[in-house]
């Protein structure tokens, strides 16, 4: 078994289903990567870069908070937000902090400011991150 079942999830859609031989995963406490034969894991996932090894090829994905589940033969990453680094949008990802920025500030209810926080804090990294690579 040099291979196992990867996944990556948001609610809007499921972005990659493929058989990997390893990813590297953004965790709360620091990369980690997970091979085929992975002991059982459940870890929280922060926003970041996962980087997919598979068929030979490297893939890269923005993804935003989350939590990774990972045994022996399969690991599901789940996260409220992801899309391929390969299609990202510089100035409408702009745009958008702008208008959560925005939001932010007018904002007055405690969870829907949780939620924008959230999503600030991901904007920033991805652009972080595009702007290093």
């Amino acid at each position: 078994m040099n291979t196992f079942q990867l996944d990556i999830v948001s609610p809007e859609r499921q972005l990659l289903s493929v058989q990997a031989t390893m990813v590297l995963i953004p965790g709360a406490e620091g990369i980690f990567g997970v091979l085929p034969r992975h002991m059982n894991l459940i870890a929280e996932v922060a926003p970041g870069v996962v980087e997919v090894h598979a068929e030979q090829k490297v893939e890269r994905f923005y993804v935003s908070q989350g939590v990774a589940q990972v045994n022996a033969t399969s690991c599901s990453i789940l996260v409220n937000e992801a899309f391929p680094a390969a299609e990202v949008d510089i100035s409408a990802l702009q745009a958008r902090l702008e208008r959560v920025r925005n939001d932010y500030k007018y904002e007055e209810l405690d969870t829907a400011r949780v939620d924008l926080q959230s999503e600030m804090t991901f904007l920033e990294k991805v652009l972080e991150l595009h702007a290093k690579s």
